[in-house]
């Protein structure tokens, strides 16, 4: 403010406090069974399509893809969802050697990123780098992933089928250019000793036309909807999570028992 003549003026500065921002009060909160996803981890959603791609689409017999898809569809914004199994379920899985026949070792362990049957639609391939030079050490690692719903990832090449690729990578840094960056696997390094002492890679998988991941297992027998303190699993997920007041655990809609521990959960939390 220019102050150019003799006069009153009135001029409003900050305080330097901020008002306190209300909490949303439509953050929806939802446990229940799902084709895939991370078991007992409170993952914030923001849409249907991020939902579809973190837990899969509409399953036989689960109703929470059904809530969530309602909840974004009459509206909301946002939620937490937390996948709930039985202690059965296992991640689909398999073994890739360093060669094949007597004496091979067991070099690769690839294992679906999460529990349920979902994984044993993934197939991985070893095949030689596109750096020739390197094919003693190095190897392209192809992931395939076959969707029980065509259409479930944007953007696929060949519908029904998707196709990640990993070019030129070693047993001694496949964990930093595979893990975290797939959406399908992990893979582990089993032998202990992968290059001798001066530093040459001694170790790689051998090249294979297709290696199928297995044994995946639901564990829809008994699935936790509720969890403890201790184990943070089922409602107990959202104990870190503070901005959530919807809470709704649509595969035990009518179950009297679950629907009371629900409501002391939702007490305790007040």
């Amino acid at each position: 403010m220019s102050y150019l003549s003799p006069g009153v003026y009135v001029e409003e500065k900050s305080s330097g406090v901020k008002p306190i921002e209300g909490v949303g009060t439509s953050t929806g909160a939802f446990v229940g069974i799902a084709e895939k996803g991370m078991v007992g981890k409170a993952v914030l959603i923001t849409n249907w399509t991020q939902f579809v791609k973190e837990f899969g689409n509409f399953i036989p017999n689960g109703f929470l893809a059904y809530a969530v898809y309602s909840f974004f569809s009459e509206g909301g914004t946002s939620c937490y969802v937390v996948r709930a199994t039985s202690d059965k379920a296992k991640s689909a899985s398999t073994m890739i050697k360093d060669k094949e026949g007597d004496g091979a070792v067991d070099v690769l362990s690839v294992t679906a990123r999460s529990e349920g049957v979902w994984g044993n639609r993934i197939t991985v391939i070893i095949e030689e780098p596109s750096e020739t030079t390197k094919k003693s050490t190095h190897f392209n690692l192809t992931v395939k992933y076959k969707e029980l719903h065509p259409g479930e990832y944007e953007g696929e090449e060949t519908a029904g089928q998707i196709v990640e690729t990993f070019d030129t990578v070693s047993v001694l840094d496949v964990n930093e250019k595979v893990n975290g960056i797939s959406s399908f696997v992990n893979v582990i390094v089993k032998p202990a000793k992968l290059s001798d002492d001066t530093g040459k890679i001694i170790v790689r998988p051998v090249n294979t036309a297709k290696a199928e991941l297995s044994e995946g297992v639901d564990g829809l027998d008994d699935p936790d909807y509720i969890g403890t303190a201790d184990n943070k699993k089922g409602l107990h997920a959202f104990d870190e999570v503070d901005d959530i007041n919807i809470v709704a655990i649509p595969d035990k809609a009518g179950d009297r028992e679950v629907i009371i521990e629900g409501l002391n959960y939702c007490k305790n939390r007040t």
